[in-house]
């Protein structure tokens, strides 16, 4: 009996012991990917973490070398990296990435966007449903520009509870 109450209580703990183990891969033409799977054959890899996640509705993150916050993003199923800016108003997607994901600037709509780079027309729509690492989000705006890296504003960020705790960042959704 005593045997069977501290095999169970064992099990029980497990989920609480298990580590997520995340990636740095630099592939060949130089684009950077973060992943919880090891990278793929031709990329360098670098192991950047390994904690354990508080539910499945946070997001832990650790800086990169120049101390700048990643997470995979997922619109129509197309994952890109996304970084994560505080000082944007929105989702903010390139006009290509936003094709390859399937997002029309057509039918948004248009204005003007101040950035750090100065004033550039954006179009603005409403994206039904993205995923900020394994966690849904439903009617977020999204920004398209001409060129602009993938940023993941305050539109998806504003959702979260964001704080930062030995270095990482944490997003725990609201």
């Amino acid at each position: 009996m005593k045997h069977t109450i501290r095999l169970i209580a064992s099990l029980a703990l497990l989920p609480l012991c298990a580590e997520a183990q995340m990636y740095k891969c630099v592939r060949a033409d130089g684009t950077i990917a973060y992943q919880d799977a090891a990278c793929p054959a031709g990329a360098q890899s670098k192991t950047i973490a390994a904690a354990a996640p508080k539910s499945s509705s946070t997001l832990l993150m650790t800086p990169d070398a120049r101390g700048h916050y990643h997470a995979r993003i997922s619109i129509n199923d197309v994952e890109v990296d996304g970084l994560i800016d505080t000082g944007a108003t929105n989702i903010t997607l390139s006009a290509a990435t936003a094709t390859t994901m399937n997002i029309s600037g057509s039918g948004g709509k248009a204005a003007m966007m101040r950035t750090a780079n100065g004033v550039v027309p954006i179009y603005s729509t409403v994206v039904n449903r993205i995923k900020i690492g394994d966690i849904e989000l439903f009617n977020i705006a999204v920004a398209i520009t001409e060129n602009s890296p993938t940023l993941i504003g305050m539109s998806a960020l504003s959702r979260f509870k964001i704080t930062q705790d030995s270095g990482q960042m944490i997003l725990e959704k609201r």
